[in-house]
């Protein structure tokens, strides 16, 4: 019952609510970013967030991810790694030689949880020939 009253309340189809409150985490948008440069290579994401650009987020993880990198005096290759919103968002950053990964996750659980589809992506993809192009 409390669920079908969310679901009048945010005008959103009950199915809808139930995923959101029975989901262990849900990639809402997936960012794959040339290391080196800050091209956005791929982009991927729900329907909803059709809205955003891009490019510009791109453009401001990576512009985040180095002043992280200059202002600690990161010398042992130590990167950002997770940026956490309010409410139930976070990014999760998997950087590799040649790309970054960078997911939107709507999240219930720790990122422990999710943990091993992320390095099985990073050792797939991120780790993989330094050769791309759009």
């Amino acid at each position: 019952m409390k669920w079908r009253l969310e679901a009048i309340r945010t005008k959103r189809s009950f199915a809808e609510v139930v995923l959101l409150h029975t989901l262990v985490y849900r990639v809402e948008e997936i960012f794959l970013i040339h290391t080196q440069s800050g091209i956005l290579l791929q982009h991927v994401g729900a329907e909803a967030n059709h809205g955003k650009d891009p490019d510009l987020v791109s453009g401001m993880l990576t512009a985040i991810q180095e002043f992280v990198k200059d202002s600690f005096n990161s010398q042992t290759g130590e990167m950002l790694d997770t940026l956490r919103m309010d409410g139930d968002h976070s990014v999760w950053i998997e950087q590799g030689p040649h790309a970054m990964l960078a997911a939107v996750i709507r999240l219930k659980e720790t990122k422990a949880s999710c943990g091993t589809t992320a390095i099985t992506w990073k050792c797939e993809f991120v780790n993989g020939p330094g050769n791309w192009s759009r």
